[in-house]
């Protein structure tokens, strides 16, 4: 059996954006899952506070984690409660707190803190569950802990874990040493693209195990940089050795297909033992990128201008004492050259590096430091209001990265070592009632076009923040009329503006609140199993459109609605 690590950081594609209303962040986080999970919460039991003479100054949780299959208890689950980073009405803001299960299945949390909780339940071999939340990766409803008070009657029920296992074998039927990754499905503001969610790396005999939640997934096999074998040159015809591309490995879709659009989605049912899903890997043509720079002993890494994908991971190679590098197979594609040096700031190529059909030796490369973007958060008509708590950060339309920056106490921000490309601004709003107003560069409001840096920084990046937010809040119900929590409650602008979306999960009464909403004319969403983000892709919304509740509203408007809940299309 072989350990299941942490996917590599490149691999991780989440980035995305919107209004979250649980961080009071404008910004994307994480992309959605591929796979829903049947999760079923009783509702909570609130037992009424002690008497004023006698009340106690922390909350008491408990429950219990049964087994969502076969009923059974499960002991030895790990049940915790996050501060969401809010507070409550008496600005009460809560601590970590964690427990184990009994041998029942029982747990009992005695000296919670108040405040705003997250609450999550996880298990080796099961998927993890947060509180009413109707998806692995989706937070579900806030726990509210006041002084006092006995929150009980909590049941967490755990879905096991599918196991997808096999062998990664070299074109002789050899065990080749790798790591199997897998995929789903899932949604950035830019469209559909694939979240890399676990991985596993072989064993002796070239054997792989993955445990992930239910859902239809995609593998991959990789061969790790320092595992390849020195690449063989190709046999061409009338060719020296020394100009013929090399033969390596490259990354394989499962069933053996080199394009994601060519593989098949893996279907795993809950507790499901999928075996043999084997890969043959085989060698493709690559080329040498070689040269010289004058940063000896420096890194250097090639990153594919596209963003990094399964198809075109970055490589990395370093500088030897006289300045010299090579990289030695490099697979077609245009890449940025990256440096960090021993002691420096990083820097970028000047140049592109294109790979096409030969090789490129004696390279001259002069590089610059990567650039700063630099820029300022006020609000509109009240320079009072604190910039505490905020981010500013852009994501990337084009090559996979996210950067971002804290802001200053004087609403000052910087982002450093940012990419060449076109990015969506995004401000996170550090509290409600805020909503952004403008972002401008170079003269332009960019708050809906994007920031466009392609060629270059030209200046910096104004953020006005408003403080006169609308807001919508309600209730979403069944057919029956009973309240849904877990739900995503969201507002599409009919403008289709990038920050103007908003979302957020119904609590355990399904009540939603959303305190940032930007003036304009929305669809007011209540949806039930929704994979995170896709609300930005139109196509996957327009099944959904005409069970929208149309709504306008102005700066400082108060909308209270009921909303009947949207049920939504397996994956």
């Amino acid at each position: 059996m072989t350990s299941v690590s942490r996917i590599p950081s490149f691999l991780d594609t989440r980035p995305s954006i919107l209004h979250d209303s649980r961080m009071h962040v404008t910004r994307a986080v994480g992309l959605a899952a591929g796979y829903w999970i049947a999760v079923t919460i009783a509702s909570a039991q609130l037992t009424p506070p002690a008497a004023a003479d006698s009340k106690p100054l922390t909350a008491v949780v408990e429950g219990k984690v049964v087994n969502q299959v076969t009923g059974a208890p499960l002991k030895k689950a790990v049940l915790t409660l996050s501060p969401t980073g809010g507070s409550l009405e008496s600005n009460e803001r809560g601590s970590p707190v964690s427990t184990e299960t009994a041998d029942d299945g029982s747990f009992r949390l005695p000296n919670v803190k108040p405040g705003p909780y997250w609450f999550m339940a996880e298990r080796a071999g099961y998927a993890q569950q947060y509180f009413n939340g109707r998806r692995s990766d989706n937070r579900g409803s806030v726990i509210r802990a006041h002084a006092g008070e006995e929150i009980t009657g909590l049941v967490f029920k755990l879905i096991p874990n599918a196991i997808i296992s096999g062998k990664v074998l070299d074109p002789d039927g050899d065990p080749m040493r790798a790591n199997v990754i897998v995929y789903r499905y899932a949604y950035r503001t830019s469209g559909k693209t694939i979240q890399a969610l676990s991985s596993g790396s072989t064993g002796a005999m070239g054997e792989y195990s993955i445990s992930v939640p239910p859902g239809k997934y995609l593998l991959a096999a990789t061969i790790p940089q320092n595992a390849l074998p020195t690449p063989s040159a190709a046999p061409t015809s009338g060719t020296a050795s020394s100009e013929a591309p090399v033969l390596t490995y490259a990354p394989m879709f499962y069933p053996n297909s080199f394009e994601q659009t060519t593989t098949m989605e893996i279907p795993a049912s809950a507790g499901a033992d999928l075996r043999a899903m084997d890969f043959h890997m085989t060698k493709v043509k690559a080329y040498r990128v070689s040269g010289k720079v004058s940063t000896p002993n420096a890194m250097l890494q090639l990153v594919p201008k596209a963003g990094p994908s399964p198809s075109t991971p970055p490589q990395f190679g370093r500088v030897t004492e006289k300045g010299s590098f090579e990289l030695p197979a490099v697979f077609p594609g245009t890449y940025y050259l990256t440096m960090n040096a021993p002691r420096g700031a990083a820097m970028i190529a000047n140049q592109l590096i294109v790979v096409t059909d030969r090789h490129l030796d004696d390279l001259a490369v002069q590089f610059s430091p990567m650039p700063q973007l630099k820029g300022t958060v006020t609000f509109d008509g009240d320079s009072k209001l604190s910039t505490e708590g905020m981010q500013v950060g852009f994501d990337s339309f084009d090559n996979g990265t996210n950067p971002l920056s804290p802001v200053d106490k004087d609403g000052n921000f910087t982002i450093n070592g940012i990419l060449p490309g076109r990015y969506h601004p995004w401000a996170g709003l550090g509290a409600g009632g805020r909503y952004v107003k403008s972002i401008r560069y170079d003269g332009r409001d960019i708050k809906d076009t994007g920031l466009d840096i392609t060629e270059g920084i030209s200046g910096t990046v104004d953020v006005v923040m408003s403080p006169n937010a609308a807001h919508v809040s309600g209730v979403v119900l069944d057919d029956d009329g009973k309240p849904c929590a877990g739900v995503s409650v969201v507002l599409v602008p009919d403008s289709g503006a990038y920050l103007a979306h908003n979302s957020l999960t119904t609590d355990a009464q399904g009540h939603f609140d959303i305190s940032y909403v930007r003036p304009g004319n929305y669809k007011l969403y209540a949806l039930e199993d929704i994979l995170y983000l896709a609300w930005f892709d139109k196509e996957y919304m327009k099944p959904y459109s005409s069970k929208a509740i149309p709504i306008s509203v102005a700066e400082n408007d108060k909308k209270t609605l009921s909303l009947k809940l949207i049920p939504v299309a397996k994956e």
